[in-house]
């Protein structure tokens, strides 16, 4: 008990000089672009700034006048627009809240042939369907003569796209069941891109083949995001098909699939996960489905790693596995946690050293499931601070409620996680 105290009183001291330096040396850092670059807001000289509307009417209007690597500012407001950005680099950037929706039934932002080694960047961004909102604005038009709607955030093709502090709310696309129709990824739809996505949210969208994002070719990255409530036949959160793609620090969460793969589905290429967390899985089939890729009878099987992750199951869980893999190895879970599975038949992997968990609640603020909250998990918190991290932002709701509308941003570690950590020092175990 002493040491527990004299490590309450460490905790405590640390809480302290955390909180009193955050406001200044972590908030203040603004988010780095792919190539380390600050797109808005750090030291470095910035291009001559496109302003929307005081300059400019309309974002497509700035566009048309910007140049490579120019800056258009989008003043606080709400915009229906159906912006396209072909064979430029540019910022986008909102100051203020910026709300856009589409003002007919094609993508919000249609990206093509961006200039080798360059990016579209788009910063602090509420893209989304208003149609639940009555905001007195034109609403997107309701096409039946169509026989699909694309009316996702982002269509993006031979592109590179970098989208940072973003929110992707309510968007929907709907086509024929093939793999390969441009109609799929409710709020990011991608070919042949190189898209990388940054602390940025995609909450309650819908499609056929990847609710959240769907990728074909290319290259994929996503860190700090949160994948929430969203729907599809195959691959409810995300569908990723021959994609070279990595996941970090990211959360998928009661998402939904009536066919297969609710959280992610997966064919062929290869996929690296780090530290995420997959929670509340609706699925009749498996929470993460990697299939191979075939070209004529010649089968590509998916190559993917996970290290350090967390599976945990619903309340209406129906699904059979965690992951299934009908071609290759498939990856080592045993560095990842499991909670709540016993409404599953199995996971890829029934090794005995894979941690199986009565509930992942049982001890609070029990960071990294070791069963007690201590050190290890204090630290943890400060190495993650700063960080939309799923498992040391404590507070940021993640029951199986849905955040408000008004509030679907990715939180971060802060200095009330630290004082949960505090609080509960020395319990359980």
């Amino acid at each position: 008990m002493p040491s527990n105290r004299r490590h309450a009183s460490l905790a405590l001291q640390c809480l302290l000089l955390v909180s009193l330096s955050s406001a200044g040396a972590v908030a203040a850092e603004a988010p780095s672009g792919p190539g380390g670059e600050t797109p808005l807001g750090g030291s470095s000289p910035m291009p001559d700034n496109l302003l929307v509307p005081s300059e400019y009417a309309t974002i497509q209007a700035a566009v048309d006048a910007a140049v490579n690597g120019e800056v258009i500012v989008v003043a606080g407001g709400f915009y229906s627009e159906n912006v396209i950005i072909d064979a430029k680099a540019v910022t986008i950037y909102a100051s203020g809240t910026v709300w856009i929706w589409p003002a007919v039934n094609e993508p919000v932002f249609t990206i093509e042939h961006t200039p080798d080694e360059q990016f579209v960047t788009l910063q602090g961004l509420v893209i989304r369907d208003p149609d639940d909102i009555d905001l007195g604005m034109p609403m997107p038009s309701d096409d039946d003569s169509e026989s699909y709607t694309t009316a996702c955030g982002l269509y993006a093709t031979y592109a590179s796209v970098y989208v940072t502090d973003c929110q992707f709310v309510g968007l929907q696309t709907s086509g024929d069941a093939s793999m390969l129709s441009h109609a799929n990824g409710g709020a990011i739809s991608a070919r042949s891109s190189n898209i990388v996505l940054h602390r940025s949210t995609v909450q309650s969208c819908e499609s056929t083949w990847g609710g959240a994002v769907w990728v074909y070719g290319g290259s994929f990255e996503a860190t700090q995001c949160l994948f929430r409530g969203n729907d599809a036949e195959q691959g409810g959160g995300l569908y990723l098909f021959n994609v070279e793609s990595s996941l970090e620090q990211c959360e998928l969460a009661y998402n939904e699939a009536t066919v297969d793969g609710s959280q992610l589905g997966v064919c062929g290429g290869t996929l690296d996960m780090k530290r995420c967390r997959l929670s509340g899985d609706l699925a009749t089939g498996s929470a993460v489905r990697a299939n191979a890729w075939y070209m004529g009878t010649f089968g590509f099987a998916p190559t993917i790693t996970v290290a350090n992750c967390r599976f945990e199951t619903g309340d209406s869980t129906e699904y059979t596995y965690v992951w299934y893999q009908d071609a290759g190895d498939g990856p080592s879970l045993a560095t990842s946690t499991f909670c709540d599975l016993h409404r599953c038949a199995g996971v890829v992997e029934s090794d005995s050293e894979l941690a199986m968990l009565e509930s992942c609640d049982a001890c609070a603020a029990d960071v990294n499931f070791d069963g007690v909250t201590n050190m290890d998990d204090l630290m943890d918190v400060l190495l993650q601070w700063g960080d939309a991290d799923p498992f040391t932002d404590l507070l940021y709701e993640s029951g199986s409620s849905m955040p408000p509308l008004f509030d679907v941003g990715v939180g971060e570690t802060d200095a009330w996680d630290l004082s949960l950590v505090v609080t509960y020092f020395g319990t359980c175990g």
